[in-house]
């Protein structure tokens, strides 16, 4: 029995002629179109989320300085009032100044409803808050009494 040697291995016969490999440049730029596309359209929808986020984050960070203010009413055996921005010039003048608190917010966004009244043992008036970005997204939230516990109303719209 005799030995052959191999055969070369051949390529396989494909319809392509010689010398023309990869994509036209045509493909290429339809391609790169689609993709184009489709980035822009998750980054827009990915830039929302972010929003939403920083929103929220934001009122949330509000409705926990509401505990701040109670524990500084706690330490300090004084009573304490959370004005929002809407409170009327009036409702203000009846309070001792030294009392009084603002909420610390970014520039432009608004805390709007009832003036919330902490006592020095801690219980609060409880009532309904709004806080409002500058682009007009709002959340509502109700403090509940007598702990001051804020429950979300409305998601930020």
């Amino acid at each position: 029995m005799q030995i052959s040697p191999p055969k070369p291995a051949r390529l396989p016969v494909t319809a392509a002629r010689e010398g023309e490999h990869g994509f036209s440049l045509l493909e290429l730029m339809v391609v790169l179109a689609i993709m184009g596309i489709m980035l822009s359209l998750v980054g827009l929808r990915l830039n929302e989320n972010i929003e939403g986020s920083r929103f929220m984050r934001t009122s949330e960070a509000a409705m926990a300085d509401i505990l701040i203010f109670r524990a500084d009413a706690v330490m300090s055996a004084q009573p304490r009032s959370l004005i929002p921005h809407s409170a009327q010039a009036e409702a203000i003048k009846a309070r001792r100044r030294e009392n009084l608190r603002r909420f610390d917010l970014p520039t432009g966004w608004r805390v709007e409803g009832d003036i919330i009244e902490i006592s020095p043992s801690g219980v609060c008036s409880g009532g309904t808050l709004a806080v409002t970005n500058p682009q007009g997204r709002r959340v509502v939230y109700r403090l509940r009494a007598p702990r001051c516990t804020p429950e979300r109303l409305s998601l930020g719209v």
